[in-house]
């Protein structure tokens, strides 16, 4: 896969989301969801959810892939 060529979907919009209708500090990856969001790592829909009980697709991986890779050659 020629990850500069990969572009965000809109599943995974690039914006930053301070909390979700659907991520309760119950949750067990609450804490790491979190962290990850605070980083840019991931992002959550256009409705305000994460979903985060959903299974990841390929796209929305690889679009994780893209912006981590992104993120570390800035550093």
């Amino acid at each position: 896969v020629d990850f500069d060529k990969v572009i965000d979907f809109w599943i995974i919009l690039p914006y930053f989301i301070s909390s979700f209708s659907d991520l309760k500090p119950e949750h067990w990856a609450f804490e790491s969801i979190n962290y990850c969001v605070d980083k840019k790592y991931l992002l959550g829909y256009p409705d305000n959810s994460f979903r985060p009980d959903a299974p990841m697709t390929r796209a929305e991986f690889c679009v994780m892939v893209k912006r981590l890779k992104k993120l570390n050659s800035k550093n």
